[in-house]
């Protein structure tokens, strides 16, 4: 039978090893939640500078169609610019958000609608002169009335795209000020 000094010895030899444990355990898990904390800001940092990325990109893309559309020349983006921003944004957004997150979904309805202005813009090779003030505004039968109609159409789609990603990036990413 073990006396008492012995037990004694143990207990008091155990205590600090106890002690040191929990508090080696207290600090890893202490660590793990800040790296954890860490990673969801640097998180939250990178998506916010893709949606600020994409913002810029829509507007100049929404600039461009305007440029296209009433034969402007003056934007500051090309056309050729702003479809490579679109096109390679797409994906960037697929991956940070995944192709059926809402983000997702208005960019690649933008990039559609921007594309369908370019491809309906090159069957007209420019503006109708009517449609840009130039002659007065021509018969309902006018064989251009049509495929201007379809520019403005696929033009309205862009817009809404282009509003729906604001709105689905301020859900994802946006803070809420008082």
């Amino acid at each position: 039978m073990p006396d008492k000094t012995t037990t004694t010895d143990v207990i008091l030899a155990a205590g600090p090893t106890v002690v040191a444990l929990a508090a080696i355990g207290s600090a890893l898990w202490q660590q793990r939640r800040s790296f954890t904390h860490d990673r969801a800001l640097a998180d939250l940092g990178a998506a916010r500078a893709l949606l600020d990325d994409a913002a810029v990109a829509l507007s100049h893309a929404a600039e461009a169609i305007i440029d296209r559309m009433y034969d402007i020349g003056v934007g500051s983006v090309s056309w050729e610019d702003a479809y490579n921003s679109l096109y390679f944004l797409r994906e960037r957004i697929a991956v940070r958000f995944g192709n059926d997150h809402p983000v997702s979904t208005a960019v690649f309805e933008a990039f559609k609608g921007f594309s369908d202005v370019g491809e309906r813009m090159r069957t007209l090779r420019g503006p109708p002169a009517w449609a840009i003030g130039r002659e007065p505004e021509p018969p309902a039968n006018d064989p251009l009335r049509g495929p201007w109609d379809a520019v403005i159409e696929a033009n309205d789609d862009f817009i809404e795209a282009r509003g729906r990603f604001v709105q689905a990036a301020i859900k994802t990413a946006g803070i809420r000020l008082p």
